[in-house]
């Protein structure tokens, strides 16, 4: 795994569970349970969003 890719990883890993531990804890089940959920995606698309917004923050 390149340099970019790992960091790319760790920071989605970090940001990932930070988003996750701040819902609900039937929110958090409802997510681990329905990966494909509105619910889930809607997670993801903001773990990728803060990601953008931190990787773009790095390269400027």
């Amino acid at each position: 795994m390149d340099d970019k890719n790992k960091a790319y990883w760790e920071l989605h890993k970090q940001i990932w569970q930070e988003e996750f531990d701040k819902l609900d804890k039937n929110i958090q089940r409802f997510v681990i349970d329905n990966p494909e959920a509105n619910e889930s995606k809607r997670l993801d698309d903001r773990v990728e969003s803060i990601i953008s917004k931190e990787l773009t923050k790095k390269t400027s």
